[in-house]
């Protein structure tokens, strides 16, 4: 009954730490998260880059590549005429530009790890009031300790994501979390800012003035834009010829 008494919290840690590690190869299979590196939004810049997002690969070797300069950064840019995304990975190179016309939405979000929160939680219970029976005090240490580092997981867990929505239906995107060698954090704030400038760089974009009126006075209002040159694809904006049907870089029908 002793013995049961020792393994049963060392085989429950031992549970908690299979489960964890299920819990990352399953988050890492369906997707990849960036380190972030750098986390730059200013409406006002003189330079008009008004989003700038660097992010590198996840783990040592992504570090020490990055800073051996042998691999390069995943970069998000918003200047003032397009999006433009550079995703970097050790099969290839990814540029993607996206011209503010051809935006339909943004969003942005964050998801964190609740499996973590609650093994944390449980564990630091558990350990707590084993702590309190002298013959099992040791494995109540373990227990406690182990829960607070789901805790603290869960803490670091943070990954935040701004997403792009094209006219045509592309939803291009990058995904990070937080940096704790660069000390970078993940703010919602700041990406709820990022998609605040898209809609605001959009819509002087694709909306144009009409002055009108009678006299001295004038009126003015904000007319939608309209693409007369169909040539251009809404959705890649690439410039096609004139009596193409269809886009010839993406396929989508050209209005």
């Amino acid at each position: 009954m002793n013995l049961f008494q020792n393994l049963a919290p060392l085989a429950g840690i031992i549970i908690g730490f299979i489960i964890l590690i299920a819990i990352a190869r399953g988050k890492k299979a369906n997707s990849t998260s960036l380190v972030l590196t750098k986390f730059y939004v200013n409406e006002n810049d003189p330079n008009k880059i008004f989003v700038s997002i660097s992010g590198r690969g996840e783990g040592i070797i992504a570090w020490l590549l990055t800073v051996l300069k042998i691999y390069g950064e995943t970069t998000f840019e918003l200047n003032d005429d397009c999006i433009s995304m550079n995703y970097l990975s050790m099969q290839g190179n990814i540029n993607h530009v996206i011209p503010l016309t051809c935006v339909s939405s943004s969003y942005c979000g964050y998801s964190q790890s609740i499996i973590a929160l609650i093994l944390g939680i449980f564990f630091s219970i558990i350990g707590f009031f084993m702590l309190l029976i002298n013959s099992i005090r040791m494995q109540g240490l373990f227990s406690l300790f182990f829960g607070i580092i789901l805790l603290i997981a869960f803490f670091f867990s943070k990954r935040l994501f701004i997403t792009v929505e094209t006219r045509g239906g592309l939803t291009p995107g990058i995904k990070f979390k937080r940096s704790i060698i660069g000390n970078v954090p993940v703010d919602f704030n700041k990406a709820k800012s990022v998609v605040e400038i898209i809609k605001n760089k959009t819509i002087q974009k694709t909306a144009f003035p009409i002055i009108g009126g009678s006299g001295n006075e004038g009126i003015s209002r904000i007319q939608p834009y309209k693409n007369v040159d169909n040539s251009i694809c809404s959705n890649c904006g690439f410039k096609n010829a004139s009596e193409a049907k269809f886009c010839e870089k993406c396929g989508n029908k050209l209005i």
